[in-house]
């Protein structure tokens, strides 16, 4: 058992535990549901607040993650949210990776969120004005 990695899991969401996982509300279609996803973490309460806020005002958002199974669950939470969003974790090609960015950065693109691993964006996303980093 690792001390470090299950304090990290902890404090990002409860269901990077796999008994937690097996115990959460999940939809028909296998996705958690977002209301009990939200309420199981502050951080997704607190994003859930921020992403309102930051979608009302026009904003585009970037957010980081050293696990790619919280990526996973972001991805449930964006889903639940209706949020558009793109996705580059290190199983994304790098002309995948290059398609993903071209659609984020479009002029009008719908694309509100960009889901990030730490570990393979060394990427600067040009052109992307009003974005937050999260």
């Amino acid at each position: 058992m690792n001390i470090m990695m299950d304090l990290k899991k902890c404090c990002n969401h409860p269901y990077l535990f796999s008994t937690a996982m097996m115990e959460a509300p999940t939809l028909p279609s296998g996705l958690f549901e977002v209301n009990a996803l939200a309420k199981a973490s502050g951080k997704l309460v607190l994003l859930q607040k921020m992403l309102k806020l930051l979608k009302e005002q026009g904003h585009r958002v970037l957010i980081f993650s050293q696990m790619t199974k919280m990526l996973d669950i972001l991805e449930d939470f964006m889903e639940g949210e209706g949020y558009k969003y793109e996705r580059i974790d290190g199983g994304i090609t790098g002309a995948l990776r290059q398609e993903a960015i071209d659609r984020f950065n479009a002029p009008g693109a719908q694309q509100f969120v960009f889901l990030l691993s730490t570990r393979c964006c060394y990427y600067l996303l040009p052109g992307s004005a009003g974005v937050v980093l999260i």
